[in-house]
């Protein structure tokens, strides 16, 4: 019997530096690509012939993987850690740049119904309106950009880019959805949120607001405590999956058969067109939101956790 690397080794915490030194290494990460592609645990000879190094060699970089991989009596597998590795690499955010766009696709913008173009370019997703001004505007956005946001190149794999922006919608609003419960949805750590408030918003007309250039007047900002994610989203975003609001949705005609909803698609545009938002406090803070669909309303109040307080509905 072949003695493990990892006797008298207790598997702990590395530091960032430490990660990323461990994983410099062909040998190491073809380790870690041998064990994620087995069907089960290797003993130490399956492995060390999968990666096909000598045995001193082999022996010194599987016992620098502790914190990677598990050993169990004579086999070995992938920790939890190591398969987050393993699905960077296969997601490609790690080893691909695919590109495309701008491309037009049979789809109609959700604020003015014109013409939608999409872009990938660097990992980063962009849908914009060929016609009106989008939701926001700033250096990094061209104009008409109402969704942009980072997507691993694997979303574009056996797709066509209507279904990429299919994907996108799910996956942002898979996000944030977990972000506004306080969770972060890269690595689960604490979510903790700001929130900027326009004090001279103006977006009525056919311009973004010139104070802070975005056609919503209560933005937040969600960031992980741990790994320092972060996502921006409107402050209504925060508010359309409580069970109020999703009653209010449904007595209204919603056809949506789950919720988080796509909320930037010109089918549901006349769900989302008329809602403001308002901050009504600093301290505590507390901000309302207005969904108003024909003659009737909901409020919505949430605090400064974006947990809903209050929501009263005001039916013609």
């Amino acid at each position: 019997m072949d003695d493990g690397p990892f006797d008298g080794i207790e598997p702990g915490g590395v530091t960032p530096t430490e990660a990323f030194s461990i994983l410099g290494n062909e040998t190491r990460v073809a380790i870690l690509q041998a064990l994620w592609e087995s069907e089960g645990p290797m003993s130490f000879s399956e492995l060390r012939n999968a990666v096909g190094v000598d045995k001193g060699n082999f022996n010194y970089h599987l016992g620098e993987l502790s914190h990677f991989v598990r050993q169990r009596d004579e086999t070995y597998e992938l920790r939890e850690a190591g398969k987050q590795v393993l699905r960077a690499v296969i997601a490609g955010a790690i080893t691909e740049d695919p590109s495309f766009g701008p491309t037009r696709i049979d789809h109609r913008c959700p604020y003015c119904g014109g013409p939608v173009e999409l872009s990938y370019q660097e990992e980063v997703f962009t849908a914009r309106c060929t016609r009106c001004v989008g939701a926001v505007r700033g250096e990094t956005y061209p104009r008409g950009t109402f969704l942009r946001y980072a997507l691993p190149p694997a979303s574009l794999e056996d797709r066509t880019p209507e279904e990429v922006l299919a994907v996108a919608h799910r996956l942002y609003d898979g996000k944030i959805t977990a972000m506004i419960e306080g969770v972060c949805s890269e690595c689960a750590g604490v979510v903790g949120f700001s929130v900027d408030a326009c004090p001279d918003h103006d977006a009525s007309g056919r311009e973004l607001c010139a104070t802070c250039g975005t056609r919503h007047s209560v933005w937040v900002e969600a960031c992980c405590e741990n790994c320092r994610y972060a996502r921006q989203f409107v402050l209504w975003f925060a508010v359309v999956t409580n069970p109020a609001v999703v009653a209010f949705y449904h007595d209204h005609g919603a056809p949506w058969n789950r919720v988080p909803f796509a909320k930037l698609t010109r089918e549901n545009a006349r769900y989302v067109s008329d809602i403001s938002e308002e901050v009504l406090s600093r301290e505590p803070f507390r901000a309302r939101v207005a969904i108003r669909l024909g003659d009737d309303e909901i409020h919505v109040t949430v605090d400064d956790d974006l947990e809903v307080i209050d929501a009263t509905r005001d039916d013609a």
